[in-house]
């Protein structure tokens, strides 16, 4: 069998993988949860699959489903923040709105994000449906009391949120020091990692060329340009509908690294 191509020297050096976490060690056993946690798609790469079948059963026992409508509001920046959420499909933005009313996006949260884990008692950020998504909720109290009585699940938290701690580390010299092309290739490498991906080398992309642009500090004329310019370079796939190939990860890699012109 022939060996995998050589990946270009720093090809990932932009790219902070969200990490996996494990099902416990217990013997193997068929899980039998009651829903939602049954029947959740998205449980393999959320911080619950750190939880034994047991423990999952009791946190099933208290989750409430939410679902919201593309474009409808989760909640607002100021308001109480009085539940703990993770997004169990579909997809949402955490933004800011300045006062002469230009907005930043500081993140788009997948399935098997969570949002609202800080200590904080009212929102600091609005957060808003990009796509139909659905999400389990607790409360706060309910969630300090998981993460007090099961050591696994707080370490996993921790875990997260260094991923995401060097995620917006990333973010800050994506704005502040990368061209335009450099921070759309950065911005889908990301994506690949971030659990997004439908295929191998397929992200799912279903936020507006305005809500890419708003996150990365850029024009929505810019970010459109740098996607035909992609296409034709031949390093992304752009015919299907809210889906985008990348046919040359090596080159993106390259590119968002600062390698590449």
């Amino acid at each position: 069998m022939p060996s995998a191509p050589p990946q270009p020297k720093n090809a990932n050096s932009t790219v902070i993988p969200i990490r996996a976490f494990g099902t416990s060690a217990e013997p193997a056993a068929p899980l039998v949860v009651s829903d939602p946690c049954g029947n959740c798609h998205s449980r393999t790469y959320s911080l619950c699959a750190c939880l034994s079948p047991g423990r999952l059963e009791s946190l099933a026992q208290t989750v409430m489903r939410t679902r919201l409508r593309a474009h409808e509001t989760l909640f607002e920046r100021g308001e109480k923040a009085e539940f703990v959420y993770t997004v169990t499909s579909g997809a949402l933005k955490l933004y800011s709105l300045l006062p002469d009313g230009r907005r930043q996006i500081v993140g788009f949260p997948y399935p098997g994000d969570f949002l609202n884990v800080g200590p904080q008692e009212s929102h600091l950020l609005s957060c808003e449906a990009v796509t139909e998504t659905t999400l389990c909720r607790f409360t706060r109290s309910e969630y300090a009391a998981f993460l007090e009585n099961y050591r696994e699940l707080k370490q996993a938290l921790v875990e997260r949120t260094g991923d995401e701690l060097q995620l917006a580390q990333m973010q800050m010299t994506v704005l502040g020091r990368k061209t335009a092309s450099e921070r759309v290739a950065s911005f889908l490498l990301q994506l690949l990692n971030k659990r997004s991906q439908l295929s191998a080398n397929v992200v799912h992309l279903p936020m507006t060329r305005t809500d890419i642009a708003d996150y990365l500090g850029l024009t929505t004329e810019t970010v459109s340009r740098t996607f035909s310019q992609f296409r034709r370079d031949g390093l992304i796939n752009l015919t299907i509908s809210e889906r985008v190939g990348l046919t040359n990860v090596a080159a993106l890699s390259q590119l968002a690294a600062g390698l590449r012109s």
